[in-house]
């Protein structure tokens, strides 16, 4: 069986077993005596309990959730086929009231599991979807680099005939060509330094 339908059989287990549930569960914890009801055998083929149920989950009887589900029905289902026409009607409300927590309990273990893989397989598909935005990104930025490299070059090739060389060739050549205009416009300003008269203004 499933390590995670092993687990939500014992919850139900002893959700049927809890405290809660003593004022309806006591008729169903052990086998049936049939000392006491010799014909019992008779009018159910396959006896069941919770005890049994119980035992055969932990032996590793059951392969699969359902039938633990069969079984925990059955327990019930006899109680109900053995007393309907006795006296003791009585049993056949409480079987009745069993199986209503039973369902309860089957509906909430089940919830929680499938709620426990919906929050896994968003998580999955979230990080699936994450690595799926870094590499727009990365081509986004790349597209940019292009672009902004295009542009310096037509820049460029505006004042040289309108012939642009490769972007990167390009991009140093006007790189340098602003490198020199800046170090000519130190140096002019050096020299008509140098050139200017010393300031005449009195101490």
């Amino acid at each position: 069986m499933d390590p995670q339908d092993l687990a939500n059989c014992r919850e139900i287990h002893a959700g049927l077993m809890a405290k809660e549930r003593n004022t309806i569960n006591y008729l169903f914890l052990e086998p049936v005596e049939t000392t006491y009801f010799p014909e019992y055998l008779k009018v159910i083929k396959k006896p069941m309990d919770l005890r049994t149920l119980k035992e055969n989950l932990e032996a590793g009887k059951y392969t699969a959730k359902e039938e633990f589900y069969a079984d925990a029905q059955l327990i019930f289902d006899n109680a109900i086929a053995f007393n309907k026409d006795r006296d003791s009607k009585f049993v056949v409300d409480l079987a009745k009231r069993m199986i209503r927590a039973f369902d309860r309990l089957k509906k909430k273990t089940e919830a929680a599991t499938a709620k426990k893989n919906g929050g896994d397989s968003a998580s999955n598909t979230s990080a699936s979807t994450g690595g799926g935005t870094k590499k727009i990104k990365l081509k986004l930025k790349r597209n940019s680099s292009i672009l902004s490299a295009s542009s310096s070059t037509e820049e460029a090739s505006s004042g040289t005939g309108g012939v642009a060389p490769p972007p990167n060739k390009k991009a140093k050549k006007v790189k340098l060509k602003l490198s020199l205009g800046k170090n000519a416009s130190k140096s002019e300003s050096k020299s008509s330094r140098s050139n200017s008269p010393a300031s005449t203004t009195p101490i």
